[in-house]
């Protein structure tokens, strides 16, 4: 076919084929458009009924060609029944470990491959960076590619926390010169690795990170999932004059939401809370109590609330996609800092559930009998 229109150059194009599409229909309105508008502003100018006579006759050519995509879920069932069969056989396809394995347990899941935009979200000082790191971490240690913008923190404030959870380093003496025994092998184990663990920092991005730069970021570092550990800084590249700050952080949640759509990766975002949240003694955090939170809460697909009681943290469920969330998902770690260490707690439903606990807690029971 090449050769009926003579020499040309093949380029590679990011663009879906319907994106394609999409913006030559548009191109092809606008020239239509400036066409009938000039026409019918020289006939205006001579005589107006002429020229409102002419736009009349000609106003189809300015209505917009829109292509619209469906799918009849009652009759193309193969494709649905195949990812379901897929799913039973190929669980890490489609999903990874959070690092928390008693949240994913209790209905979280893991992160979905596909489409995921995840928030973590607490107050000021409750270990959210932390949190993050350990998810990020055993997406590391699982083979995966991982990709992390560090606003705050330099790369290596972060790498060694990394470090700290992954060899389980003291991280008092790697970040103020203690002895740590070790740290060269394992330094030198992680050269062995195939796979990536790439940080980025605020300055990475000239000191304006936008989902753009993050889309291009994610592509050069082949990300199989991307973690942000701090939402406001990102700058909403939609932004009107007249935007609230809320209306931007909603319109950053949706572009990072079709991110994640677009580059098959899980979006997982470490966000503070608002005022309202300093203000509330409840056992979680919901999407009531993050800025913008109508628009954010729209968009992210789950929202898990982090309450620390040091050394006691508190995981809690409080938005899921996947339906189950509430006080029910609520999981408790004793927390170790030092090592990033999280043990978990049973509670009251898991060890009725559970007849070996529930033996021992019977036993104790008799055993307190006789101390008191």
């Amino acid at each position: 076919v090449a050769d009926k229109f003579g020499n040309f150059e093949f380029f590679t194009v990011s663009q879906s084929t319907q994106s394609i599409i999409d913006d030559l229909r548009e191109q092809s309105l606008f020239r239509n458009a400036c066409s009938v508008i000039n026409k019918s502003t020289e006939l205006f100018e001579k005589d107006a009924n002429e020229g409102a006579k002419f736009l009349l006759n000609n106003i189809d050519k300015l209505k917009p060609n829109y292509s619209m995509k469906f799918t009849d879920i009652i009759h193309n069932t193969k494709e649905r029944y195949e990812e379901y069969t897929d799913k039973l056989n190929n669980f890490k396809k489609y999903f990874i470990p959070s690092g928390f394995e008693e949240l994913d347990a209790h209905g979280f899941i893991g992160f979905d491959r596909n489409d995921d935009l995840v928030l973590f979200t607490a107050r000021t000082g409750q270990g959210k960076s932390f949190v993050l790191t350990k998810s990020a971490t055993t997406a590391f240690e699982l083979g995966y590619n991982v990709s992390l913008i560090s606003p705050e923190m330099t790369v290596t404030q972060f790498a060694e926390r990394v470090d700290s959870t992954l060899g389980k380093f003291n991280l008092n003496n790697l970040m103020f010169c203690g002895k740590v025994d070790g740290y060269k092998s394992y330094l030198d184990g992680l050269k062995e690795r195939k796979n990536k663990f790439c940080i980025s920092t605020l300055e990475d991005f000239n000191n304006e990170c936008t989902v753009s730069k993050i889309k291009v970021f994610c592509k050069a570092t082949e990300t199989e999932i991307l973690f942000i550990d701090g939402f406001d800084y990102i700058r909403d590249e939609r932004a009107n004059k007249s935007d609230s700050v809320p209306n931007q952080l909603g319109h950053i949640a949706q572009d990072l939401l079709s991110l994640s759509r677009e580059l098959h990766i899980p979006v997982v975002v470490a966000i503070q809370t608002n005022r309202k949240a300093l203000e509330n003694d409840n056992d979680s955090i919901g999407t009531e109590n993050i800025t913008g939170s109508d628009k954010i809460g729209a968009s992210c697909t789950r929202l898990i609330s982090i309450i620390n009681k040091f050394p006691i943290v508190e995981l809690t469920i409080t938005k899921n996609r996947y339906g189950k969330s509430g006080k029910e998902t609520k999981c408790i770690y004793n927390w170790n800092p030092e090592i990033n260490e999280y043990s978990y707690i049973q509670n009251i439903d898991d060890i009725n559930n559970d007849e070996e606990a529930k033996k021992e807690t019977e036993e104790n029971k008799e055993n307190f009998k006789d101390i008191f």
